[in-house]
C-alpha cells in the first residue's frame, strides 16, 4: 500500500472519496492498529484540518468513534489525537476525558494506545500544580 495516495481513502471531509463511509473507515482502523497514530492516516481522519482549523479537526476525528465504536483503533488514535489537539487549545478537562476513555478500554490489542493514553494522563497529573 506504500504506492497507494492517503487521499485514495479520504477526501476533503476525511471519508472515503465518497463511495463507503464504513469501509473506508474500516481500512483506518486495520492501518492503525499496525501502524500506532499513523500520522497521514489521522490527518485524512481530521478531515486534512490539521494545522488549519483545531476546532473542525477535533470535531471531525470525533465523529469517527461516535459513528463505528466497534473500529476500536482508529477510535483510540482518533480520540488521542483529539486530546493533544484540545490540549494545544487549552482544553485540559476535555483532553484528560478522552485519553481516559483510551486507557479504560482493557482490550488486550489496545495495549500500545492504552500505553500511549495512560503516558499522557501521568504527563497532565505531574504538570498540575501541588498545594
Amino acid at each position: 500500500m506504500d504506492d497507494i495516495p492517503i487521499e485514495t481513502f479520504f477526501d476533503g471531509r476525511g471519508v472515503s472519496d465518497g463511495r463507503d463511509e464504513r469501509k473506508a473507515h474500516g481500512i483506518a482502523d486495520v492501518l492503525l492498529r499496525h501502524a500506532i497514530l499513523d500520522a497521514d492516516i489521522l490527518r485524512g481522519l481530521s478531515g486534512w484540518q490539521e494545522g488549519k482549523n483545531a476546532a473542525v479537526a477535533i470535531s471531525n476525528l470525533l465523529y469517527w468513534p461516535e459513528r463505528y465504536p466497534e473500529m476500536r483503533h482508529a477510535a483510540a488514535a482518533c480520540r488521542l489525537q483529539a486530546g493533544d489537539f484540545l490540549l494545544q487549545l487549552g482544553d485540559v478537562a476535555e483532553a484528560q476525558r478522552l485519553y481516559a476513555l483510551v486507557s479504560a478500554d482493557k482490550s488486550r490489542d489496545l495495549k500500545p494506545y492504552r500505553a500511549l493514553a495512560q503516558a499522557r494522563l501521568g504527563a497532565l497529573e505531574r504538570s498540575r500544580p501541588k498545594n
